[in-house]
């Protein structure tokens, strides 16, 4: 049986799938010497079993015979599409309701989940960015504008882990066209960003708040134990 790589959403990672069917559909356009065609195949992952379809789309340029062919276009599709990406607000529920970055930086996060589940990824890495330099802001870590130096100064901070700082300067790359650099994030790139964002939004100013929540319950309990 055949098998390739490709992207489970129940494993959330890439994994080997088996290739149970497939069907090749193609249109040839005699005038323009142009070739266009779909590969619809059924695959399961090797690691959980989950069965998901896969559609490739291929435009192709004639290069010279009938047989040879540059193809410069392709387009994956997979069905199931990806999952939704809900927000949780889990950790902003202690938070004061009046903080103002609190509530901006919250307010992006629901927006950059929703451009998650639309598969709007290099929107996505822009609201990413924007949750970054917000968070970096509430902090009061300096007034630096270069987000290559905001993000050092969070890991020398010991905000965020020397993995995490490297996986996050790849949000310097989106909309970096000085740099002539281009990279369009994978689904699996866009929501490992994302989960490094907001671990630095809740280790930095919302776990806080559920110490302190904690430390209310604990003298409350304290209390009624002295009181008995």
């Amino acid at each position: 049986m055949t098998k390739i790589k490709d992207y489970c959403y129940n494993c959330s990672r890439d994994t080997n799938c088996s290739v149970l069917a497939k069907e090749k559909n193609s249109i040839r356009n005699y005038s323009s010497g142009v070739e266009s065609y779909d590969l619809l195949s059924i695959l399961r992952c090797d690691g959980c079993d989950t069965l998901f379809v896969r559609r490739d789309l291929y435009d192709s340029t004639d290069i010279g015979t009938s047989e040879d062919y540059l193809f410069w276009d392709a387009q994956t599709f997979h069905w199931p599409s990806n999952p939704k990406f809900n927000f949780n607000e889990e950790h902003f529920l202690l938070a004061p309701k009046d903080d103002e970055n609190l509530n901006k930086i919250k307010s992006i996060m629901q927006q950059v989940c929703i451009a998650i589940s639309n598969e709007i990824h290099t929107l996505a890495a822009i609201g990413i960015r924007a949750i970054v330099e917000a968070t970096y802001d509430a902090l009061n870590l300096g007034n630096l504008r270069n987000l290559e130096k905001k993000i050092d100064a969070l890991g020398e901070a010991g905000l965020i882990t020397k993995i995490e700082r490297e996986t996050l300067h790849l949000l310097r790359l989106v909309g970096n066209s000085a740099a002539h650099e281009v990279w369009t994030p994978s689904y699996q790139d866009i929501t490992n960003l994302y989960k490094v964002a907001q671990r630095l939004v809740e280790k930095s100013l919302l776990d806080k708040f559920i110490q302190i929540n904690l430390a209310e319950k604990a003298k409350l309990a304290a209390d009624r134990i002295g009181k008995k």
